[in-house]
């Protein structure tokens, strides 16, 4: 083989690579920038779930509120009905 075709083989395989090297730059900046956005929506989503475990448990508090209201206007109830049949049941007796 000649010296100018080995010259020649290397010229081309050297542009290829330079060529190469480029394409991969290319791709890296774009995976960077990718990253970053990628990293922003993570933070963003992070804060959205922040904020609705906030709203959950805020909800949760005021449902526990509302449950222990309810049970205790339940008692209320419960407790004058058995006034009211035990009222009922001493009329029976002295009737």
């Amino acid at each position: 083989m000649e010296l100018s075709s080995k010259i020649d083989g290397i010229d081309l395989k050297v542009r290829q690579l330079a060529l190469k090297l480029e394409q991969l730059q290319r791709d890296h900046a774009l995976l960077l920038q990718e990253n970053e956005q990628l990293k922003a929506e993570t933070t963003r989503y992070q804060e959205v779930a922040a904020i609705l475990k906030n709203k959950l448990g805020t909800t949760q508090q005021a449902m526990e509120t509302r449950g222990e209201e309810t049970t205790e206007k339940l008692r209320q109830q419960i407790d004058l009905y058995i006034g009211e049949i035990d009222k009922c049941i001493e009329w029976l007796y002295n009737n």
